[in-house]
């Protein structure tokens, strides 16, 4: 079977270095269970501490804490507890597809959770984490997303809807490339500028409820 870490409620496990938690060896991957609280303590520059195992944090007092540098989950997973990012961090999410099942995903300054090369699901979240999808990667909204955060859409990056009814609610866009479909965005104060081509389709909403502008 697979192997796994446990850490357990009222525990705290630190990261104070970049590194990798790998899974190499078989076709079973790795779980890492966090029933109690995973810090991202120290990170310089772009390098990330990476998590190749599934990542569940969804026991009763977990919670996700990434006060300096990036935490990378990449072997995919489930979150539906709290997550805070300190200004100048990144929560990423690539490799392998993860869910957001509720849970205050919050975020100082520009604190962001990313999403490039997986999807992404959001599901019940609120907050105030920045949200930035890039290169291939994917948020998909099932049900609501709400942040009082920037959504930065890039490259082709995409933001897509389980159906119509899924409402992205965003303090801000910065649409810079990528698609909108399905889902619905209702944005406060919106950019639209230069980059790669932007499509909005699939039933797709974009509601402007601030200032919006349209740039060269």
């Amino acid at each position: 079977g697979s192997a796994k870490i446990r850490n357990e409620a009222g525990a705290t496990f630190t990261a104070s270095a970049d590194g990798k938690i790998a899974h190499d060896l078989d076709a079973n991957r790795a779980t890492f269970t966090n029933a109690g609280t995973f810090k991202k303590a120290t990170g310089a520059g772009g390098a990330s501490t990476e998590i190749e195992a599934i990542f569940d944090s969804t026991a009763a007092g977990a919670s996700v804490v990434v006060d300096a540098g990036n935490l990378k989950l990449s072997g995919g997973g489930t979150s539906s507890k709290p997550v805070s990012l300190a200004t100048g961090t990144k929560l990423q999410i690539a490799g392998n597809d993860f869910a957001f099942t509720g849970g205050a995903l919050n975020g100082i300054g520009t604190g962001a959770i990313e999403v490039s090369g997986a999807t992404a699901t959001f599901g019940g979240t609120t907050g105030s984490a920045n949200l930035a999808v890039n290169g291939t990667g994917t948020a998909k909204i099932n049900g609501s997303h709400s942040t009082s955060g920037k959504l930065t859409l890039s490259g082709t990056g995409k933001l897509d809807g389980v159906s119509t009814a899924s409402t992205a609610t965003v303090g801000s866009l910065a649409w810079e490339g990528g698609d909108i479909t399905t889902a619905a965005v209702a944005s406060a104060g919106t950019t639209i500028g230069t980059g790669a081509a932007k499509k909005l389709y699939g039933g797709a909403q974009l509601n402007l409820s601030g200032p919006t502008q349209w740039t060269a």
